[in-house]
């Protein structure tokens, strides 16, 4: 039977938009499937970032861990060299009329974290090493060469449980100095490093 050429278009048009629908039903979401999807992004967003978090606190932690160090070492080591190059005498006071440790058997600790323990160089000036009454406290180093105390230490950390001592073994060896603090992040005290050294004085 005959067909004209416009009916037989229209027929495949209607044909071949089925399929298309079909088509897109087969690879389509159904409703369901987005709920289901978007729950579990909605469980694993939280876990991700929360060890995302998790690392950025930790290089935080190791940032101001090295930035402690930095200045404890430098610190620490500011004192070792300045008191083995320079100390003779260790005394109570600034004129260095109560010496410390000077005959054997003698032990002398400072009560005031370091404010009451003086060095004596060559030319009969002081010197000393002591936490200071700053928010936050810092290592200070005073001299009579100085017109102000100078910190050894920044804002950025503080200086706790400072203690220096001398003793002496012998008159004929040279006096030992222990010296020790604790130096932690000003803004997180729960990051910290104790120092703890001994110091043998030259002997003259």
């Amino acid at each position: 039977m005959y067909q004209s050429p416009r009916i037989l278009l229209f027929g495949n048009n209607q044909k071949t938009n089925k399929n298309h629908i079909d088509k897109w039903r087969q690879i389509g979401f159904s409703l369901i499937e987005m709920i289901i999807v978007i729950a579990i992004i909605g469980l694993i967003l939280p876990a991700i970032f929360g060890i995302i978090f998790s690392i950025i606190q930790q290089q935080k932690r190791i940032y101001v861990l090295q930035e402690i160090k930095r200045q404890g070492d430098n610190a620490l080591v500011t004192m070792e060299t300045i008191i083995k190059n320079n100390a003779v005498f260790i005394c109570g006071d600034q004129e260095c009329g109560d010496k410390k440790c000077f005959s054997s058997n003698e032990r002398f600790l400072s009560t005031q974290k370091g404010k009451d323990f003086y060095f004596s160089d060559k030319n009969n000036d002081y010197f000393q090493f002591y936490q200071s009454s700053k928010s936050p406290s810092t290592i200070a180093s005073n001299s009579a060469r100085l017109t102000n105390p100078i910190d050894l230490t920044s804002s950025n950390v503080k200086i706790d449980n400072f203690n220096i001592e001398c003793f002496r073994s012998a008159d004929y060896s040279p006096p030992i100095i222990n010296l020790n603090f604790k130096i932690s992040y000003q803004y997180d005290p729960s990051i910290y490093m104790d120092y703890k050294t001994r110091i043998k004085m030259k002997s003259y």
